[in-house]
């Protein structure tokens, strides 16, 4: 599937579609720390970024302030067919932690009721902080707009990998 299922374009879009994904953050001893977390894209019309909210305290926080590397995966199990292996988008990037006030961040936490919600709660919060997600250029793909019958015929082709056009990074 060459073109538009292979595209940035297209994988935001699958993105925006979902908002939970897991991040993995390094801690000081070096060793990496997994954690499931609610996530909104930044607007279109802005930078390609993740934003997170969370509280200052909480150990990916900590883990950021020493180590800005992370690598996020957003996974798309197929919930009717659970023998299949899901498909996931995946990327590395840098985070840094800004306050809970900050505009963009709360633009893109405004764009679902689920997100809304949880933004809310965070206001709620003493030491509430986004994440701001940066990702590198490259983005791994798996099975994403990739049919289930071709999958199974041939999984490593399967995989592919996406560039985020230099005027969104």
């Amino acid at each position: 599937m060459a073109g538009e299922g292979r595209s940035f374009a297209f994988i935001e879009a699958q993105l925006r579609k979902k908002d939970f994904g897991v991040l993995s953050t390094i801690n000081r001893r070096g060793s990496l720390q997994t954690t499931g977390i609610l996530y909104a894209v930044s607007p279109p019309s802005a930078a390609f970024r993740l934003y997170l909210i969370t509280d200052r305290s909480y150990v990916k926080s900590r883990n950021i302030s020493h180590n800005p590397e992370v690598s996020f995966l957003v996974p798309y199990p197929h919930h009717l067919l659970p023998f299949v292996p899901a498909s996931c988008i995946s990327f590395s990037g840098t985070a840094e932690l800004l306050p809970p006030d900050d505009p963009e961040g709360r633009e893109a936490f405004m764009a679902t009721r689920m997100l809304k919600m949880n933004l809310n709660e965070a206001d709620s919060m003493e030491d509430a902080v986004f994440i701001k997600i940066r990702p590198r250029r490259s983005m791994h793909c798996y099975g994403i707009g990739i049919g289930v019958m071709a999958i199974a015929r041939n999984s490593a082709e399967a995989g592919y990998s996406v560039q985020i056009p230099s005027e969104r990074l």
